[in-house]
């Protein structure tokens, strides 16, 4: 990297001891990168959203000058919610601290019908479907995997009851029986 630029070529240090050395991308890995934040961008709460734009930010003070002029050139483009009439921004934060935490919620979920359902839930991932946000989980009511839109949550709890990844149970498992 050159020193015009400001930036550093030194190692970022993870913990006393270890060190990463600065990443090169080629064009196609730094393409990859700005469209999949672009998309979290546009399609994830607040702070996530905030989190990929400085994200953004290191990949292109970490990036040569030449492929940061790449960048800002990039003709990948991922259109804000209210370009495609989607609902507004749903908040995966509670969400992705119960899945990093295994921390079981208490939700109340609507049908279409917008009848609703208490349910206790160990939340197991986020997955992202055409315009939709879903939750993984195992759903102590039905004893089984269940996939909730988070847009028909109307109410959700963390609780302090923790769970552990249970053979037959984990993320894994619902993949596998999600895409059979």
């Amino acid at each position: 990297m050159s020193q015009s630029t400001g930036r550093r070529a030194s190692a970022t240090c993870l913990r006393p001891g270890y060190h990463l050395p600065p990443l090169m991308f080629d064009a196609d890995e730094i393409e990859a990168l700005m469209l999949g934040l672009r998309i979290v961008e546009s399609w994830t709460d607040p702070a996530m959203a905030a989190a990929a734009g400085r994200a953004a930010e290191r990949v292109r003070a970490a990036v040569p000058e030449e492929l940061e002029r790449r960048i800002g050139d990039l003709a990948l483009i991922a259109p804000p919610r209210s370009f495609t009439g989607a609902p507004t921004t749903v908040d995966t934060g509670p969400y992705r601290r119960a899945i990093r935490e295994r921390r079981v919620l208490q939700i109340l979920y609507e049908d279409e019908a917008l009848a609703g359902t208490e349910r206790r839930i160990r939340p197991l991932g986020l997955l992202f479907y055409g315009s939709k946000w879903l939750l993984a989980a195992w759903c102590e009511l039905r004893s089984d995997f269940r996939s909730f839109r988070l847009d028909r949550v109307a109410a959700v709890q963390t609780t302090d009851e923790r769970f552990r990844p249970e053979p037959g149970r984990t993320l894994a498992d619902f993949l596998g029986r999600w895409t059979e």
